[in-house]
Parts: C-alpha cells; structure tokens; sequence
C-alpha cells in the first residue's frame, strides 16, 4: 500500500486534533490521605462534583488542569491549581474555605498534610518559579509563606512524613519541624 502525502497529512492533522480535544477536555485529579483511604463509592460521588467545580471555573474563563484531593482527619479538601482556594466537602458540595482576594500563585506545586495542615510547596506565579512553601490557616482562611523558605529554588521533591527531600538539582532536605534547610551529600 502506497502512502500519500494527503494520507500522511490527514493522519498528522487527526492526531494534532485528538491532543488539542483531549487537553481541552481532561484534568489531573490527584488523591492523598493521611489515613484510612476513601470508600469507592465516596470517591464516585465527589469525582461528578469536582468536575462540576471545574466547570465553574471554565464559566469565568479559568482553564484548571489540576486539582488535589486531599483526605485528612475524615474531611475531604480539593485545591484547584493556581488558585489559593481550599474547597471542603460538606454534605453533597464543595465549600471554598479560603476568603482572600488572591489567586494565580501556586501553579504545578506540591501540596502535602502535615500536622493537620495544608501545605503547598513551590510552583509558578506572581512571574516567577519558586520553591516557597505557604500553609493553610485555618482560622484566618488565608495562605501564608513560611519564612525560612522564603529563598528556597524551586526543586523536584518528595515528602517524608516531616521533611520534604529533594530529587533533582542541589540535594537537600527542607525540615518543616526544625524549619531548616539542610544540604545532603
């Protein structure tokens, strides 16, 4: 079978197709607990309401690729990409805990639990990369940057349980207890 060059053409112009749809039309959703994992059938019944979250943001013309779900103490949080809000499951929706004005900071960072907080660890925004790590106040329903990490570069890592350890770039290990940044050899 001889190929053409309009066959070679349509198939390039069919895949480019496929790619733009499917990135139009998908979104990361990541799941973490800090203890005993969700049931099946909760996961079903938040996974049509995140998209209907999503779907309130595509309203305003905010595209979400990501969000984080997050189990901690029983409650269930989703944290929409570069934005700073922190959405609670609260009887069949979602509830935006946060109350500032603020958003467009955190994009592709790392949110963890530790100690019964929310944290976020690096990421893009304010025209910037960083590797600042903010905590979610619960009380105030704002985001504030943890001073010892005011510096930090942003960094490819993983969490420990108390530390965050990088794996690419300069080794270190930021020690959220100690509030320190150690270099690893």
């Amino acid at each position: 079978m001889k190929r053409t060059g309009l066959s070679v053409y349509a198939c390039l112009c069919s895949l480019a197709f496929m790619l733009l749809l499917s990135s139009t039309l998908s979104a990361g959703f990541v799941y973490r607990n800090s203890g005993q994992p969700a049931s099946g059938d909760f996961l079903k019944e938040i996974y049509s309401q995140v998209h209907d979250l999503r779907n309130t943001y595509l309203k305003k013309g905010i595209k979400i690729n990501h969000m984080d779900i997050l189990d901690m103490n029983g409650e269930t949080y989703i944290l929409p990409a570069g934005t700073f809000d922190v959405y609670q499951w609260n009887q069949g929706g979602w509830v935006n805990l946060y109350t500032g004005p603020f958003t467009g900071y955190n994009f592709h960072s790392y949110k963890f639990l530790m100690d019964g907080h929310i944290h976020s660890y690096g990421g893009y925004g304010y025209w910037q990369h960083h590797g600042q790590i903010i905590t979610f106040l619960w009380d105030r329903g704002e985001w504030e940057m943890l001073p010892f990490s005011r510096d930090l570069e942003r960094n490819s890592v993983y969490f420990d349980g108390e530390s965050l350890v990088s794996i690419w770039k300069d080794p270190i290990k930021i020690n959220l207890r100690q509030k320190k940044v150690e270099s690893l050899p």
